[in-house]
């Protein structure tokens, strides 16, 4: 039989504001030193700390174990990590009727008086939920049995709480369908609890096909690869993940979310499938001209709008002695060297009149570009601007070559006909 002075402290754990500090004196009435009630939320429909209670819990898997063993077994003992000390401290359990699990921590608690506490534990757990109850004791109450009194003050909050669960739920059910992103939640167990109607579009059936279901049975072909490796770490080291991947069942890229709890696993899909692709074309498409600009006969230099070297095909390389390696990055006169062939003075760089009038120009005659190692060549160019899709110079590409053997025989040809 519970006293007065118990059935005050249990009535106190419904005020919210210093909850803590009334476990910790009901746990101190009951031989103990800290206490944590474990409840299911009426929306999520699994078990988690009661509000009040630290939310965060050291070593959470091993306390999820604890809690389903002692649903099981109805009274259970152990070791756990307090989320009040964060040391090892012993534990006892208990689990009412609704499978809510009162746990007391530390010291010597009677295990008699605990049970009969326990019975009221759903009541506790209700009001913590912010159900309208009140447990407000006078008088001695059996343990065994309620009163019939408060019996009907719970129906009656029962039935007004429930109205604004299902308000409640309805809300988040909406807010669920309304997720443009495929998402499902997974318990400890692996097994589904929950999905959206993008999911069920996802994995090909339907919320009454998958709910309880085991993820591994339902989808085989998962097993072994990246979703199972990523999913198991998340639950292990109780750590978000972010990671994209294929995903055979619908031969398309997702864009994967993970978010672990103690309770289970929320898992969100993103299509990027287009993305994916426009950025596989494109890499293609960069590599094509890249092999294009490698194997044509021209020199070409591509610059950037700041003038610096971007991009020397071989036969850049080859004329100007600079390397890819060593010249990108560079100001473009330092690798593009040209002089006037007769006064010997620098002459007007291309780039610097495509970038300036965002056309395609040309070097004016008797251009010579002096080698890294001080060779020169006649050589004949163009420059064309790079533009972006609103008409913006981004860059020049410089295209040129090698003309000094022509160039001579036009010379010795025009000194000829001189004489």
């Amino acid at each position: 039989m519970i006293d007065q002075r118990l059935l005050s402290l249990i009535g106190a754990l419904s005020n919210a504001v210093d909850r803590q500090g009334s476990a910790k004196k009901l746990a101190r009435a009951m031989g103990s030193e800290d206490l944590l009630i474990f409840a299911k939320d009426p929306l999520l429909k699994i078990l988690l700390p009661a509000p009040g209670f630290p939310q965060t819990l050291p070593d959470g898997q091993k306390w999820q174990k604890f809690t389903s063993d002692c649903q099981r077994q109805r009274t259970l003992h152990d070791k756990l990590v307090s989320p009040y000390s964060q040391k090892v401290t012993t534990a006892l359990g208990v689990a009412s009727s609704d499978d809510s699990v009162f746990v007391l921590l530390g010291g010597a608690p009677q295990l008699s008086l605990v049970v009969e506490i326990s019975a009221l534990i759903p009541l506790v757990a209700a009001a913590l939920f912010n159900e309208r109850i009140t447990l407000i004791a006078k008088g001695e109450v059996e343990a065994e049995s309620l009163a019939a009194e408060h019996t009907r003050t719970l129906a009656h909050a029962l039935d007004s709480t429930r109205r604004s669960l299902e308000i409640s739920l309805r809300k988040s059910t909406n807010i669920l369908k309304s997720i443009t992103d495929a998402f499902f939640a997974l318990d400890l167990e692996w097994r589904f609890t929950e999905l959206n109607p993008q999911a069920e579009v996802l994995l090909g059936k339907s919320q009454e096909q998958l709910l309880g279901k085991l993820i591994w049975h339902e989808y085989p072909e998962a097993m072994g690869g990246v979703f199972e490796q990523r999913y198991r770490e998340a639950i292990e080291h109780q750590r978000a993940f972010r990671f994209e991947e294929y995903f055979p069942l619908n031969k398309a890229w997702f864009e994967v979310r993970g978010y672990p709890s103690p309770d289970g696993l929320a898992v969100y899909f993103t299509d990027i499938d287009e993305r994916k692709r426009a950025t596989e074309n494109l890499r293609e498409s960069h590599e094509w001209l890249q092999t294009t600009l490698r194997s044509i006969g021209d020199g070409v230099i591509a610059v950037t709008a700041d003038r610096t070297v971007d991009f020397l095909n071989p036969v850049a390389e080859e004329l100007t002695g600079w390397k890819l390696v060593d010249a990108k990055g560079k100001p473009m006169d330092d690798v593009f060297k040209i002089i006037h062939e007769k006064t010997r003075k620098p002459a007007v760089n291309p780039v610097d009149r495509a970038l300036k009038e965002g056309k395609t120009v040309g070097l004016e005659n008797h251009t010579a570009l002096i080698r890294r190692d001080g060779k020169e060549f006649i050589i004949e160019d163009s420059a064309a601007p790079i533009k972006d899709l609103n008409g913006e110079v981004r860059g020049v590409v410089l295209v040129f070559r090698d003309i000094t053997e022509s160039h001579s025989r036009k010379t010795q040809l025009e000194d000829a006909i001189a004489q």
